[in-house]
């Protein structure tokens, strides 16, 4: 169940940023990285808890 919602907001997501002309970032550092993938895990476990 866990990977339908990974899928789901993924979907979302690219939809957003097309829907913005955003396209996507290859010049991230590492630390950018790390702290998106910390923000993103968090808002997941928010939702789960909720």
């Amino acid at each position: 169940m866990n990977n339908q919602y990974q899928q789901l907001i993924e979907v979302v997501v690219r939809r957003i940023l097309k829907k913005h002309n955003v396209s996507p970032a290859n010049d991230l550092s590492e630390e950018d990285k790390e702290k998106m993938r910390s923000t993103a895990l968090g808002l997941q476990q928010q939702v789960e808890d909720f």
